[in-house]
Formats: structure tokens, C-alpha cells, sequence
């Protein structure tokens, strides 16, 4: 297996030895970045190795949900990355036993380091071990493996700044007036993911002056979106005195099925909702809703297609001998209607290039 100690030794020998006989060599051409297709199945085989652009490292990829657009454009900002760097790639897809399945396959094949969208711990753990044998960096991403580098979300950040917003909102809209919070969360998120509702939580209570006694929690982590729907109908029914309730969720999914409850009950302007991990839905609702009848305070960004950026300067860095901690953290903003035709542009566009 090669080394990338090794491959950095040699490079700069060459290269030393080049500029004294020359000044400078011919430059490199490189192939066009090849947009990734939404593969037919979470389970799909590795992709051939590409043809070898450059002497420098490859890296191997793996997604769980492929079919997901959040996957898909975390994976177009991945390969555009790499491919601006010179590295080569080799990606694979699947989840839970997968993860395992296919870092076999990408090890056999010699890569420089390994970076895991699988979403699992436990198995992207034991995944992390089989890697640490060949000396082969992992980076995870969104979801913590043990022994591995972790990129994803600031969680408190992404909380405290959506708690922000919405109280902004409620201030400008419902002149400060807020009578109670519905939260949607999952039983399964994480401690640090339930920062995404805890923070926005405490940060209404502490700027309205509400109590725990006026927070209600809902897991949909079973029932999923018509446990939503019945609950919020059922909240707003033996609620119907309150004129104000924010709902916090977790997922834009949630808001989309709490709005339609809401609306069914024609309570629509009685709840206001906020949100995370954007999608098409927040630009369209935004472009077509009009601002004085919208309860939409908005959605934090995670912006997938621009991960890419990151994971890279966090292998270049490994490859570089340097040192990195074991988080790395993106920085997050909240997409509202004020804002939205900014993210709006980088959205299409990725849109654009994986559809190609």
C-alpha cells in the first residue's frame, strides 16, 4: 500500500530537481470533474478507479442515502473539491453493514484516506478500527465515529441562531406576544443534535418569559408525519384560547405536515415555525407565499454542496503532516424570507449540475 509520507518525499525531490534543470515543467492537464448521478440503490458496487490525473492521493467515499438530495449534493461538493485538488476518488454507497462491506473494498484498493457519509456509530466505528490497520485516515461526516475525524454541524451554534431569529420575528410580528412552544424532535437524535431544539427553546422561554410548563415536546421519531399532524391538531384544539405558539422542529419535513395541521384547523396565523436542513421547499414556499400572510420564520442552513471545502482543506492538511483536531464545524446562518434568493442562486445551481 502506498504511503503519502512517502509520495510527498518523492514529489518534492522531484520537483527540486526539475526546477534546477528547467525553472519550471509543462502544466499539468486535468480531466473535467465528473458530476455525479443519483445511483438506482443504497446498496450500489463500488465505482472503477478513474483514469490517474496526477501522482497524488486517492480518496475513498461512501454515502448511505444516496437517493436523499442532501446526500447527493454533499457528494457533488466532495468530487468538485477533489477534483480541484488533483486528487483521485473512488465512491461506493450504502449504510448500516455496508459501511463495513465497503471500506473492505476501498482499503483493497489502496486508498489514501476515507471519507464516511454512512450515518451510523457503531458500524462507522468498527469501520474506523478496520482503517487504522492500513494507516488510513477516516473522516465521518454529520455523525461521530469513534477514532475518526468528524466534520458536520455546530449544533449549539445552528440552535442559538435560529432561537435568535425566531424571537426577532415574534417581535416584529406578534409584538413580542408568545403563549406557549410546540417542539418536534426525534428520541433518537443525539445529545448534541437535540441542541438543534433545546437552544431554540431556551432562548424564547428566557425572551418571552415562558416556564417549562409552557413547552410542549412531541417525538416523531415512530410516528413520524401523521403523528405530527394529529398532534398538532390535537395541541391546537385544547389550545384554542392561544394566539401565539412558536413551533420549533428539527427537520423542515415537520414544518411542511405542522402548517397543513394548522391550516386544516384554521389556525394557520397562530403558529409560527423555524427550522433545519434546508431543501427546494423553503425557496418555493418563500417566492410564493406572500410575506404578510407567511408564519415562516425559516430554516438553518447546512449548505451540503459546499461541504466539499471543508473535508478538503481537512485532508490536505492530514496529507500535509499538520495537525487536526477531531471536530471540524461549519458555521451556520438562517435562511429567511429576507435572505433567501442568496442561497437561492448557489442552490440552483447546484440543482443544475446534478441533474446533468
Amino acid at each position: 500500500m502506498k504511503t503519502w509520507k512517502k509520495q510527498m518525499a518523492v514529489i518534492v525531490t522531484i520537483m527540486i530537481f526539475a526546477m534546477s534543470l528547467a525553472g519550471c515543467g509543462a502544466p499539468k492537464t486535468e480531466e473535467p470533474a465528473q458530476e455525479p448521478s443519483a445511483p438506482e440503490a443504497a446498496e450500489t458496487p463500488a465505482e472503477a478507479p478513474k483514469e490517474s490525473k496526477t501522482d497524488g492521493f486517492t480518496i475513498g467515499m461512501n454515502f448511505g442515502y444516496p437517493d436523499s438530495e442532501f446526500f447527493q449534493m454533499v457528494e457533488l461538493g466532495l468530487k468538485k473539491a477533489f477534483d480541484a485538488k488533483g486528487w483521485d476518488y473512488i465512491v461506493t454507497y450504502g449504510n448500516n453493514e455496508k459501511i463495513t462491506e465497503n471500506a473492505t473494498t476501498l482499503l483493497a484498493q489502496e486508498v489514501d484516506a476515507i471519507v464516511d457519509f454512512g450515518c451510523n456509530a457503531e458500524i462507522g466505528s468498527a469501520m474506523v478500527k478496520m482503517a487504522e490497520e492500513k494507516s488510513v485516515p477516516v473522516i465521518c461526516i454529520d455523525v461521530m465515529y469513534e477514532g475518526a475525524y468528524f466534520f458536520g454541524a455546530d449544533n449549539v451554534q445552528a440552535g442559538e441562531k435560529l432561537g435568535d431569529e425566531m424571537v426577532e420575528w415574534i417581535q416584529e410580528n406578534w409584538d413580542g406576544q408568545l403563549d406557549s412552544i410546540f417542539v418536534t424532535y426525534g428520541s433518537s437524535d443525539s445529545e448534541a443534535v437535540m441542541n438543534r431544539t433545546e437552544k431554540p427553546v431556551e432562548k424564547l422561554k428566557e425572551a418571552f418569559g415562558l416556564t417549562d410548563e409552557d413547552v410542549f415536546w412531541y417525538d416523531c421519531a415512530i410516528t413520524q408525519q401523521e403523528g405530527i399532524r394529529q398532534a398538532v391538531g390535537d395541541y391546537l384544539s385544547a389550545h384554542s384560547d392561544q394566539k401565539h405558539i412558536a413551533h420549533v422542529s428539527n427537520t423542515e419535513a415537520n414544518v411542511t405536515t405542522a402548517m397543513a395541521a394548522a391550516d386544516t384547523s384554521q389556525r394557520g396565523a397562530d403558529m409560527c415555525h423555524g427550522t433545519h436542513s434546508e431543501s427546494g421547499w423553503t425557496f418555493e414556499h418563500f417566492a410564493t407565499t406572500e410575506e404578510g400572510s407567511d408564519t415562516y420564520v425559516g430554516c438553518v442552513a447546512y449548505d451540503p454542496a459546499n461541504y466539499g471545502g471543508y473535508v478538503a482543506d481537512m485532508l490536505q492538511t492530514l496529507f500535509d503532516g499538520g495537525e487536526l483536531g477531531t471536530e471540524t464545524l461549519m458555521k451556520h446562518e438562517v435562511i429567511t424570507r429576507k435572505n433567501y434568493e442568496t442561497y437561492l442562486e448557489a442552490y440552483n445551481a447546484a440543482k443544475e449540475e446534478l441533474s446533468k
